[in-house]
């Protein structure tokens, strides 16, 4: 989903995107979710961070963390992708162990 984003003057230690509900629920995700923000340039970076959203924050606007206006490259105003991305391997491998199961030789040197 294209999106304009808006730079908050927040330096928190770790990338940080807000969206409001509306816009959230479009792109299929809720607060807590990990998405990726896309860039459209030629050399197009990608950055994958927790979504955060706030009933203040207008609709089709993402405002992210100066951490990811850095990564990025992101000038004051303008328009990335954002997706909705899936849970890490990492992650799911965390997961299968907590339901009791063993780890694989491959899982194991994934995590």
């Amino acid at each position: 989903m294209k999106l304009k984003y808006r730079i908050l003057k927040l330096n928190a230690g770790i990338p940080i995107a807000v969206l409001d509900n509306k816009t959230a629920k479009k792109l299929g995700a809720r607060a807590k979710d990990r998405i990726s923000i896309k860039t459209f340039s030629n050399d197009a970076k990608e950055i994958f961070t927790i979504l955060d959203t706030d009933p203040s924050v207008k609709t089709n606007i993402i405002f992210v963390s100066e951490q990811i206006k850095d990564y990025l490259g992101l000038k004051k105003h303008g328009k990335v992708e954002v997706s909705l991305s899936f849970p890490s391997n990492a992650l799911l491998f965390i997961k299968k162990k907590l339901n009791n199961h063993q780890f694989s030789k491959k899982e194991l040197e994934v995590i």
